[in-house]
């Protein structure tokens, strides 16, 4: 059964849930980028345009460990969205989830809850908690494609009880990552960011990739399994066994760092210097692929006619170890403008490579790369 978009949906004097993934980084109350609520508010327009009475947005932020945290409660998002959209984004605290019931909705337009990960049934899935989010509407529409591919009450729960199809954003996404299921080759794959469980999207990428160029924690991770001593670095010690694994079957198609910049401390002005892989000094951690690596990384992308990146290389937010995902980011816009596909996956990826040019800037992280291995997207199954 096919997926059904804004166009076959009659929304006209009905409540309208929209799932959004609004999980973006706020600092003393503020948004500091708003790519994700952007690329949302095209939705809002047509929704209110077809004749929605009213908007429940939905949507969570971070991971909060237990219950309320107000340094993770949407209401600066909602604020924020409010001035994009240029009407009034009426604002429902955490109380709403002790009783939730329409009656208690206000009376706006556009309505956004509280942080759906303050309930501990979002998470959990719990039938309950979706049914009840679902009696608030009439018609729901995931427009939420970063969280996609996460099996939550708000993702697969609620369209049990409503009717439902995706909106604009999603329906985009989903337009532009197709051409990564049958790319032109050269294919590569850069793989980066924080995150350590990325080792499964490693393996099954290289059923698809020609080659994967690593960075990031993934880096340090498999640089320990070949045996380098990456002393103080940041790496997944439950991968390694699949790291050394991948390492014999694949060799030569996972390019790792030659060299790296380690630091003295996880700090923005820590002491630093650049150092080959098997010279980091005692104690030292990598913060970023050196000059050499960068070189290296840089001519294996010149013949390159699809190129997919996930994840920063190094820890970009601190100036003096963003020049590796800079200057990957400089081939990649030349590369762009030459005709070659790109994509940058979600999250830290679309923030660090902002500036420079892409076929498509993707809002998801661990659902783009999902999708493009061919898994199927729990949210996506939910609209069928």
């Amino acid at each position: 059964m096919a997926i059904k978009t804004l166009r076959d949906m009659d929304f006209s004097g009905k409540k309208i849930m929209v799932r959004v993934d609004f999980n973006v980084p706020v600092k003393d109350g503020k948004v500091m980028n708003d790519v994700r609520i952007r690329k949302t508010i095209p939705t809002f327009q047509e929704l209110l345009h077809l004749g929605a009475t009213q908007l429940i947005l939905l949507s969570h932020l971070g991971r909060p460990k237990e219950g309320y945290d107000s340094k993770l409660s949407l209401k600066p998002v909602a604020e924020h969205c409010a001035k994009l959209l240029g009407q009034e984004v009426a604002f429902v605290g955490n109380d709403f989830y002790q009783d939730i019931a329409e009656e208690y909705l206000p009376d706006a337009k556009v309505v956004m809850l509280e942080n759906l990960r303050f309930h501990p049934g979002e998470k959990k899935n719990d039938a309950g908690f979706a049914e009840q989010l679902a009696s608030l509407a009439d018609v729901y529409v995931d427009d939420a494609f970063a969280a996609m591919h996460r099996a939550h009450a708000s993702i697969v729960g609620v369209p049990r009880h409503l009717p439902g199809c995706i909106g604009l954003l999603v329906q985009e996404e989903l337009a532009a990552l197709q051409k990564l299921l049958k790319p032109r080759t050269p294919y590569y794959a850069i793989i980066g960011g924080a995150k350590e469980d990325k080792m499964e999207a490693v393996e099954n990428l290289m059923h698809f990739v020609d080659k994967i160029l690593i960075g990031g924690v993934l880096g340090s991770t498999f640089l320990k399994a070949k045996g380098v001593n990456i002393q103080s670095s940041k790496y997944d010690a439950e991968s390694l066994e699949t790291a050394r694994r991948l390492l014999k079957e694949y060799g030569n198609r996972l390019l790792l760092p030659v060299d790296v910049v380690a630091a003295e401390k996880f700090d923005a002005s820590a002491k630093h210097k650049n150092v080959p892989v098997n010279n980091i000094p005692d104690n030292w951690m990598i913060m970023d692929i050196g000059e050499k690596t960068r070189e290296v990384y840089a001519r294996q992308l010149q013949d390159a006619k699809t190129i997919v990146w996930c994840g920063p290389i190094g820890v970009f937010e601190f100036p003096h170890f963003a020049e590796g995902t800079n200057a990957l980011g400089e081939v990649m816009d030349k590369l762009t403008k030459q005709g070659c596909f790109t994509v940058v996956g979600g999250g830290e990826s679309s923030y660090a490579l902002e500036k420079f040019s892409k076929s498509h800037d993707s809002t998801g992280g661990g659902a783009t790369l999902d999708f493009i291995q061919g898994k199927k997207l729990p949210g996506l199954g939910a609209l069928e």
